[in-house]
């Protein structure tokens, strides 16, 4: 296997299949490189993972009108990465903990702390309407 791949970022996987689906593909296949056909037989290892209508999804998702695609699939939701990204957001959203507190816990900067806070303020207050 020679060439490019598209590297399919999980944030994607989670808006096309769906939590539980994009967790189960990464289980099984994260980090790998494979092939996106127009339509996934059967017996293919991401039918396995996550079920042929999950994978139809996907396959509408991934491949073009001329064919299929090769993508890399993220180590997502399971990685160390993404479980630190869990633990730094679940103590930003502490109100009892101050910027400093957070920063040394997680081993990040004051800095981080700062844009994860406003990161989740900006996902709290998407919901709400503007008034202008």
């Amino acid at each position: 296997m020679s060439g490019s791949a598209a590297y399919l970022p999980f944030e994607e996987l989670l808006t096309v299949l769906g939590e539980a689906d994009a967790v189960r593909l990464v289980s099984a296949l994260g980090g790998d490189r494979l092939y996106v056909p127009v339509l996934f037989k059967p017996n293919s290892a991401v039918v396995r993972a996550i079920g042929q209508d999950a994978a139809d999804i996907l396959s509408k998702h991934i491949a073009t009108g001329q064919g299929g695609m090769w993508v890399e699939l993220p180590r997502g939701g399971t990685g160390a990465t993404a479980e630190f990204q869990r633990r730094l957001a679940a103590l930003c959203a502490r109100d009892d903990l101050s910027e400093r507190d957070i920063a040394r816990m997680a081993g990040v900067t004051t800095r981080a702390v700062r844009y994860r806070r406003a990161k989740l303020r900006g996902a709290a207050n998407a919901n709400q309407l503007s008034l202008f």
